[in-house]
């Protein structure tokens, strides 16, 4: 029951014991923790078999899975470097940041040809630094 990845909780209701049972048998015989912790370990090993195999028949969903498991992979993003310390860092895409620059630039523009205080202040190096708005944007 363990190899199908049941708690000693789940084990001790299908055997229609107390879960404080379980326990104390399994500290009174050392076999019976024996025979639990080797089913977890056969019931780990085989599950992950298969998702090995399934990785290397191409499964990209397994694939990935395996790399965030096994390698540390993290969802961050689209542009992905990898370092020598095998961590993923990401660099933002270049084309949505000038975008967003544009946005943030027009609406600076516009809050202060009204008047209103901009809530983000730059200082007028950070605001010259901004791109120019592309005409037919927005």
């Amino acid at each position: 029951m363990a190899a199908k990845g049941l708690t000693l909780e789940q084990i001790a209701a299908a055997l229609g014991i107390d879960v404080r049972t379980l326990y104390n048998h399994r500290k009174k015989f050392r076999e019976v923790g024996e025979a639990i912790n080797r089913g977890a370990a056969n019931g780990i090993a085989t599950i992950a078999n298969k998702l090995f195999e399934a990785a290397n028949n191409g499964n990209v969903k397994a694939q990935i899975f395996f790399l965030k498991a096994r390698a540390g992979w993290r969802d961050q993003g689209a542009v992905v470097e990898i370092n020598n310390h095998q961590n993923v860092n990401v660099a933002p895409d270049p084309a949505v940041l000038a975008a967003d620059r544009n946005l943030i630039r027009e609406a600076i523009l516009i809050l202060r040809q009204h008047g209103v205080p901009a809530a983000v202040e730059l200082d007028e190096a950070d605001f010259r630094a901004l791109p120019e708005p592309k005409r037919g944007q927005g």
